[in-house]
This record gives structure tokens, sequence and C-alpha cells, in this order.
């Protein structure tokens, strides 16, 4: 809390999604404005309030970015050679990434000359290229096209496009079937529901692009890691979901979803023909007469466990992070490991897992997924 002048403005400011008012305001008092110091806040502030902010500047900042597969020493020659020849011109900032599934580097560069910057951006693509990252930081915004891209056409050919063209397919018939209201995602943040849930966003908004309401996931509430959490919780504000939250073992919990939402009847699951107990599923598969009755619609039955990491690595969609440690199946915290076939030694002697996309064997999926771990 704070006391400020009677002649404070508060601007609060728009999300440029949604278009609702955000909670936390931006202090003004005549022409000296107050950021805050939180980084994300600050973020926030300069996208939902740049009309206001610099609209009568009369200076024009013109930004690249670069991303990059290894960190700064790998490549620090390149960059002190680009930047000898640019550094009173176009500034060049380098920016380490620990934590990004696709980067591990991010270059920035930035002057008040357009022409100038785009021929420095060339050159240094030109000096990286071997480590260029062709990076997407917003794949939400630009789903349904690239999803359909993939997918658009059973034509292309290759069993991947196949793939993605057939659950393109089923999720559409899905929504000619049931309403927004009546159908919700199976999500627990595993990769399989991952990158189902970013395509069912993007068939929604290729089949009712005015819609703003919140799109529904079901979410069976377990003992589970704190960076699924975490995911869960960043995925909720990406995707604009609303989660129905149940507990216990799964036929409890779909009794207590009917009880809770009647108005629900289909729920789109991640399954996929190599899960146990799936050998006999259809797309469209009701529950057992002795079950709450849910239609549900399975998308990814014919996907391959490699599928399913071509269609996310190759959007960028963002993933739970205990993929890159080496789980390749996520189940309950006491019962889940490393998978034992990402196992290597790194350079300092150390053992160390590979990221799970690097999985040879896709049927060695759940080899971390043991019953007696002492974990």
């Amino acid at each position: 809390m704070a006391k400020v002048p009677q002649s404070t403005r508060l601007l609060y400011g728009v999300n440029q999604k949604t278009g609702a008012k955000h909670d936390y305001p931006l202090v003004s008092v005549n022409n000296v404005f107050v950021f805050p110091g939180i980084p994300s806040l600050l973020e926030r502030a300069f996208h939902s309030l740049k009309d206001q902010l610099f609209a009568s500047s009369g200076i024009t900042f013109h930004v690249r970015e670069v991303y990059l597969s290894e960190h700064e020493l790998k490549v620090v020659d390149i960059l002190n050679k680009f930047n000898a020849k640019y550094k009173d011109t176009v500034p060049l900032g380098s920016y380490p990434e620990w934590h990004n599934s696709y980067y591990k580097l991010k270059l920035i560069l930035e002057s008040g000359d357009e022409e100038l910057i785009e021929s420095a951006h060339s050159e240094l693509i030109s000096m990286l290229h071997e480590y260029i990252v062709h990076y997407q930081k917003d794949p939400v915004s630009v789903a349904p096209e690239q999803v359909y891209a993939i997918g658009g056409s059973l034509n292309s050919g290759g069993h991947f496009s196949t793939a993605v063209g057939n659950a393109i397919n089923t999720i559409e018939r899905a929504l000619d079937q049931y309403t927004l209201e009546e159908i919700c995602v199976g999500f627990n943040g595993g990769k399989d529901c991952t990158a189902l849930l970013h395509m069912y966003y993007a068939v929604v908004k290729r089949k009712f692009p005015d819609y703003k309401g919140h799109l529904q996931v079901l979410y069976v509430e377990a003992p589970t890691f704190p960076e699924i959490d975490t995911f869960i919780s960043q995925s909720v504000k990406r995707y604009n979901l609303k989660t129905l939250t149940v507990h216990g073992r799964m036929k409890e919990a779909l009794s207590d979803l009917k009880k809770k939402h009647p108005e629900l009847k289909a729920v789109l699951m991640g399954t996929r023909r190599t899960d146990p107990y799936s050998a006999s599923l259809s797309e469209f598969s009701p529950t057992d007469k002795d079950w709450p009755e849910y239609m549900r619609v399975n998308p990814m039955l014919e996907w391959s466990y490699h599928d399913v990491w071509q269609f996310i690595r190759q959007l960028y969609v963002p993933y739970c992070r205990l993929y890159d440690q080496g789980y390749t199946s996520l189940g309950s915290k006491t019962h889940t490991d490393p998978n034992p076939s990402l196992r290597y030694t790194n350079e300092y002697g150390q053992t160390a897992y590979k990221p799970a996309w690097m999985l040879e064997n896709g049927l060695d999926e759940r080899s971390g997924r043991n019953p007696l771990s002492p974990k």
C-alpha cells in the first residue's frame, strides 16, 4: 500500500486478448510514471499502455530478437566481431536462458534506424546460422494457422500430417455434436494432453473465431510434482481456461463431476492406442455402463510417442519442464522416475538425463513409471 498525491492517475490498461481491465494499475503523476518492480507486471504495463505512454514521444525504436541453441561462450567470438562493427549504431544485448525448452540464448538488437537494424539483423543471422532457433514467442496466438497448416490436408502425405489431420477432424466432429459448455479437455499437465489442448484451442478458434469465453479443462487432483502444478497454472492463463477440479479415483471423480456440472456430456482425452487398457477404444467411446455417463473423445488414438513430441516441438508449444529432466511419462510423484533409457554421464562425470523428446524407442516411454520407486 502507498499514499499518492490527489492528482495521481491510475492507469490499469486492458488485457490485449480478453479486453478485461488489469487488476494492478500503473501510477502516473503529471508526466512521471511509476512502474512496478515485478518483471511480469512491468512487461504487461508496456504492452497494455503503449499507446498512452509512447504515442506522442516522436521517437521510434526498432527491435529484433535472435534465439540460439547454444550458450554465450559457444558464440562469443562471433558476437564480439559483430559488436565491433555495430556497437555505436546497433546495440547488442545478450541474455542467457536456463529454463526455456527451445533456446539457450536470446540476443536483442535495438536501433532508431529501421533500414540499419534490418541490415545488421540479416548479417547476424548469417554469422550465427548454424545456431539459430526459429522460436515462436507466442504459439497460442498463431495456433489455428500452424495446426491447420500441418493437418489441414489429409492428402498431403506422411504419417504425421495424417495423424494431425485425423485428430483435427475428430475434434471438429465433437464440436458439431456438443456445445462448448458440454465438452471439456482432460488435462493433467502431461505431454499428450498438452498437445491435445493446443489442438483443441486451434480448432475452437478456427470454428468459432469470435468466441471470447473460457475453454473448459477437467483436472483430477492428485499428489504430484510442483512443476506440474506450476505448468497447469501457466496453461490456465495461456489458453484462458476454466478448470473443473475433482478429486479421488477416476470413477468417483467423474461422479463428482456429474453432480457439480450436470451440463457436461463429453471429455476430450489425450489417450493413445499404446496406453494401458486402450487397445479397444475408438475415437468416440462412451463410458462403461456402471460408470457416470460421458462420451470419451479420443482424437490422438493412432499417434505415436514421437508424433506427440514432433507436434509439440515443431510448434514450440510450452510443456512441463520435467520432460527436459528425463521424465517421459508423468504419474504420481512417488511412482515416477526419470527414464533410465535417457541416462548418460555428462562432461563433469555426473549422471544426467537427456530430454524426453530424445527417447529413441517410444515403447520405452513408461520405463520410469516404477511402482516400487523409492522416490
